[in-house]
């Protein structure tokens, strides 16, 4: 089990923590749907991370304490989500978590 966690961390692309992000406002509405999909690749590949390290059982606010490279990923996956949302919703209203075709296409914020 140990080469295989190895070969997973090595395999895995840390893409959130440590990185800059453009402001959710300043994407066109594909662009937030295609950021939100990808998050569920990396969530679904950083889960199976956690579970080949035997900490599969954690909760997610026990993984948002820890200072360890698979908990700093989640935690930025986890924040970089939120904006995401958060802007979905601002756009398309309560209880949305991608934008319907032709709902909220154009950026609310220009940088």
């Amino acid at each position: 089990m140990g080469t295989r966690l190895a070969d997973l961390l090595t395999s895995y692309p840390f893409k959130y923590h440590g990185k800059d992000f453009p402001h959710p406002g300043t994407l066109r509405g594909a662009q937030l749907n295609m950021e939100l999909g990808r998050l569920e690749g990396h969530s679904s590949k950083l889960n199976d991370l956690f579970i080949a390290s035997g900490r599969g059982n954690e909760r997610p606010t026990e993984r948002v304490g820890r200072t360890d490279p698979l908990s700093l990923e989640y935690s930025a996956m986890e924040n970089r989500r939120a904006q995401l949302l958060s802007e979905v919703q601002a756009r398309a209203g309560p209880g949305y978590y991608s934008l319907p075709r032709g709902v909220g296409s154009k950026p609310t914020r220009t940088e």
